[in-house]
């Protein structure tokens, strides 16, 4: 298995993968641990600018990001903060991730399980993907408002799933905390918080056109549609861009050789 160039970003881990790369290293990872189930779990994290600041304050979740297996550049801060290390890379993001693993599973007979958001979320969101493509095994469902006491029943139902690959939209940083809590035990070989992945697949929330897209004003057209969210990037995207611009344009690659361009 190919394993992606990984570089530093604000101390953190970042892998320099494109859309294929990601598919890649998952198809592989499938494929091991179907011929030995000994074989490394990989966890996906997909980090943008206010993740990045939470990691940094957050000692669990900066071990999670340390762990895992696949960190892509979610957001068109991080990307930016490549950028200034000289490294062109594409922005992976995590909605377009999850639907680009669904049509390979759909291909290649890989089970999902998805687990998270509100009630009725996951399941629309599972139902429009396997609409979408025709051979999708979708062999759990379950929204993310169970309740502490009932949380081990859910951890056996997913384990006795025979998922290959696991959906978590409980929030950061708690789906990725978990994910690197009980994933082994799940005994499930890729795992992927998703955020608001289900939102924008079941059709809750829309995602930004493309012409926003293009013009790397998606975070921007969210914004718009959730103004709630100004509060949070108050406190987390200005101490971003201050922190990157003082590090300067250093670049420190930490596994394998230079990147996409």
């Amino acid at each position: 298995m190919t394993t992606p160039p990984r570089v530093d970003v604000l101390g953190l881990p970042v892998d320099l993968v494109k859309l294929e790369d990601a598919l890649a290293s998952v198809d592989a990872r499938i494929q091991a641990w179907r011929t030995a189930p000994s074989e490394p779990l990989m966890q996906i994290v997909t980090v943008n600018a206010e993740m990045a600041i939470q990691a940094l304050r957050n000692p669990d979740l900066r071990a999670v990001f340390e762990r895992s297996a696949l960190v892509v550049p979610d957001g068109e801060g991080v990307v930016w903060a490549l950028s200034r290390q000289g490294i062109k890379t594409p922005k992976v993001a995590g909605v377009q991730l999850v639907e680009a693993l669904a049509a390979r599973a759909a291909q290649c007979g890989w089970r999902l399980a998805f687990l998270g958001a509100a009630p009725g979320v996951a399941r629309q969101a599972a139902d429009t993907l396997a609409t979408r493509y025709r051979d999708l095994q979708v062999v759990y469902v379950q929204d993310g408002f169970f309740k502490s006491d009932e949380e081990e029943q859910v951890r056996e139902a997913l384990a006795a799933s025979g998922a290959d690959v696991l959906f978590v939209a409980l929030g950061v940083p708690r789906q990725e905390i978990w994910l690197a809590k009980y994933q082994s035990a799940l005994g499930i070989p890729v795992g992927m918080g998703v955020g608001g992945s289900f939102d924008v697949l079941s059709g809750r929330i829309e995602r930004a056109p493309a012409v926003f897209q293009r013009l790397k004003l998606e975070w921007f057209y969210r914004l718009l549609k959730e103004p709630w969210r100004l509060s949070r990037l108050r406190q987390t995207l200005p101490i971003f861009v201050w922190r990157v611009l003082r590090e300067g344009s250093r670049k420190s690659v930490t596994r394998g050789e230079e990147g996409p361009s």
